[in-house]
C-alpha cells in the first residue's frame, strides 16, 4: 500500500476505465480497496490474529460495490468472495444490449439481477492458489456458451471449488463437461447465510433485494 501503485488514486483510474468494461470480476478485498480506500484501512487496522478484510466486509458493502460499478457503467459486476461464494450485480437491458457480439442469452434473464450463490463443497481442501482466476474462466466459458446468470455462476463456483483441490491450480482441470457432470449429479454448496435487509433464499441462491430480472427457464 506504501508503492507507487498502492498510493494510486484507484477510484479515478475506475471511472474511467469501469465504462468501457463489459464484465467486471474483482476480488471483493482488492475492489473494495480500489473504491474506499480508507474503509478498508480502517478495517485492515483492527484485524484479529489470523483474519483477512474479507471476514469483515458486510453484506451491504459487498452490494455497495455491486451497486456502485453498475453505476460506473460496466454491464456484469461479480465479486468473487472466496470462502464466501460469488456475489453478482447486472445492469439494465439498455447497457447489457450493447454487449454487441458477446451478448447475454436472455437479457430478461440478465438485467437488474441481484444474486449471491454458495460455494460448492469441496472434496478435500488443498490451497486457494489460482481459485479466483479458475472462478473468472468457469463463468466466462458458460457465457459464451449461452448460459442463464445462475449457469454462469454454478460454472464459476464449481471451477474455484476444483481448484482448491490441487497444489498446482491446473491439474483439476478436466474440461467443461467434466463441471457439468458435477454440477448435475446434485452437488452440494455449503452453508452460506446472508444477513441483510431484503435478501431471501431462493433455488439455492441468495437474492438481493434489487434482483428484478427472471429466473432461467
Amino acid at each position: 500500500m506504501n508503492s507507487h501503485a498502492g498510493k494510486a488514486d484507484w477510484k479515478a483510474i475506475l471511472e474511467d476505465w469501469v465504462p468501457l468494461s463489459d464484465i467486471m470480476v474483482p476480488s471483493a478485498e482488492e475492489i473494495f480497496y480500489f473504491l474506499y480506500k480508507d474503509e478498508f484501512l480502517e478495517k485492515k487496522a483492527n484485524l484479529g490474529p489470523k483474519e483477512g478484510v474479507l471476514d469483515h466486509l458486510t453484506v451491504k458493502e459487498i452490494s455497495r460495490v455491486g451497486h456502485d460499478l453498475i453505476e460506473m457503467g460496466t454491464a456484469i459486476a461479480m465479486v468473487k468472495c472466496g470462502h464466501r461464494g460469488l456475489y453478482v450485480r447486472t445492469a439494465s437491458q439498455d447497457r447489457l444490449k450493447q454487449l454487441g457480439a458477446a451478448k447475454c442469452s436472455d437479457l430478461e434473464n440478465w438485467a437488474e439481477r441481484e444474486l449471491w450463490f454458495p460455494v460448492y463443497q469441496e472434496e478435500k481442501f488443498v490451497g486457494a492458489l489460482g481459485s479466483g482466476d479458475a472462478a473468472i474462466a468457469g463463468f466466462l466459458a458458460a457465457f459464451v456458451w449461452n448460459h442463464s446468470l445462475e449457469s454462469c455462476l454454478r460454472y464459476a463456483n464449481a471451477a474455484g471449488s476444483m481448484n482448491v483441490t490441487v497444489p498446482d491450480g491446473l491439474t483439476w482441470n478436466k474440461g467443461f463437461d467434466d463441471l457439468t457432470r458435477r454440477i448435475e449429479s446434485g452437488w452440494q454448496t455449503k452453508n452460506l447465510e446472508i444477513e441483510g435487509e431484503g435478501w431471501t433464499y431462493e433455488r439455492g441462491f441468495w437474492v438481493g433485494p434489487e434482483n428484478h430480472g427472471k429466473w432461467e427457464s
